[in-house]
């Protein structure tokens, strides 16, 4: 399924807006749909700031890596104080053993062999900055789904809540009517009792549903930064188009994290080279320009120095480099782990659809039974085949289905965004 048609698919189920607001004060009066609440997300997340100052970090040490293979200058001041000897009688020897020696020197240093560690910390860098890059775009997956999750829990509660107050209205005037057939003796005092008892249950449940709705609007005030938080949309009814489990679980090495391990697992290897390079001959040449110079050497105003360093034996560098060959490993085994859960997760995102899916097929064609049903229950009492209490009964069951398919409705437009995300298709 291509992602544009998902997220038009999304646009109709979430209603998202059309036009977004560069700044959050300009949308906390109205209704917010899930844009609107991932965009302030986006703006208030900690980790989105701490990831996108990663990428600048990068940027940084990119740089950084540059700057080993230019040359480097410097300005030098050198003042070289000794204990004079005094029974010299020649000019030379004065100069050289005067208590005190001044020079200043323009100093420029060019490496010209490093064992090629400067080009690969060049490259890795570049490698680093777009590990970097995936690290955000799958920090903003992260918090698509906490969003989500957060937004659809409270539509879920916001759902249940209206139909609960319906039950809980019908209930109320079906205890009017029995409280006056009772006193025309009519129905059972018992019958009144026990409509009484179904509305303080159903209250109880209303007030607990009410506590749930504050909890899920703290959930979300915490990720967008808005509080109190403003009530959430209604979203539209439609229905999703469900690939195979083959198909999603072929985009797994298309998700951010995945991606990014991948790199670490690059990096990592070519820390190997930068290690191994420490064991190479280096060579560079130094030169200095001399404005002011005391002493013997005061007319030399120049001079140069090329190093060449051939190591014969290093063990802090063999340790260095064994070290990163077992990091490389390390790396390759958190790359593996990281695929088999994403495999995990989007098997259980999809297994966990298709129940939701299920459910709520079932939930509706029970809802339709249950209406059914107490349309001909209706007919029975007025010919007087069942009594008040059997038609209580019925419409109490149709109002519960109606309840519970409400609930299944809204978990399946969860589970459904869900695999979306843990998919890599979204956001």
């Amino acid at each position: 399924m291509k992602i544009k048609s998902i997220l038009a698919f999304l646009f109709l189920l979430l209603s998202f807006s059309l036009e977004l607001s560069g700044q959050p004060t300009e949308i906390q009066k109205e209704n917010l749909s899930l844009t609107d609440c991932y965009e302030l997300s986006l703006q208030r997340s900690e980790q989105i700031a701490i990831a996108e100052t990663d990428i600048e970090i990068a940027r940084h040490r990119y740089f950084q890596a540059l700057g080993t293979v230019l040359p480097k200058a410097s300005f030098i001041y050198r003042n070289d104080l000794q204990d004079p000897v005094s029974n010299d009688e020649g000019g030379f020897s004065n100069n050289f053993s005067r208590i005190s020696r001044s020079q200043t020197a323009f100093n420029l240093y060019q490496p010209l062999f490093q064992g090629f560690k400067e080009f690969q910390a060049i490259k890795l860098s570049k490698v680093d900055k777009v590990r970097q890059k995936l690290l955000l775009e799958n920090a903003k997956r992260l918090l698509f789904e906490d969003v989500t999750v957060a937004y659809l829990t409270i539509s879920r509660i916001e759902r249940d809540i209206d139909a609960t107050q319906m039950i809980l209205g019908v209930a109320k005037r079906q205890l009017n009517d029995l409280r006056h057939e009772a006193a025309l003796g009519k129905s059972r005092e018992s019958e009144v009792a026990a409509q009484a008892t179904t509305i303080s249950l159903l209250e109880a449940q209303l007030e607990n549903r009410r506590g749930e709705r504050k909890v899920g609007y703290e959930t979300l005030s915490f990720l967008t930064g808005l509080s109190p938080h403003p009530p959430i949309k209604k979203e539209a009814q439609v229905t999703p188009q469900l690939e195979t489990l083959e198909k999603y679980i072929a985009l797994v090495r298309n998700r951010a994290d995945i991606q990014a391990a991948h790199k670490e697992t690059e990096l990592r290897k070519g820390e190997i080279v930068i290690s191994r390079s420490d064991l190479l001959p280096q060579a560079g040449i130094s030169a200095n320009i001399y404005p002011y110079r005391q002493g013997f050497l005061n007319n030399s105003r120049w001079d140069a120095v090329l190093q060449l360093e051939v190591p014969i034996f290093d063990g802090e560098a063999w340790g260095r480099l064994r070290e990163s060959k077992a990091q490389s490993k390390i790396s390759e085994y958190e790359t593996q782990e990281k695929e088999r859960i994403a495999l995990r997760e989007i098997r259980s995102a999809y297994q966990s659809f298709q129940s939701s899916q299920t459910e709520f097929k079932k939930y509706r064609q029970a809802t339709q039974q249950a209406k059914k049903n107490y349309r001909l229950q209706q007919s029975d009492f007025r010919l007087g085949l069942i009594d008040n209490q059997d038609l209580l009964q019925s419409q109490r069951t149709w109002l519960e289905a109606i309840r519970a398919r409400d609930t299944a409705e809204a978990l399946y437009w969860l589970r459904w965004v869900q695999l979306q995300t843990r998919t890599g298709l979204l956001p």
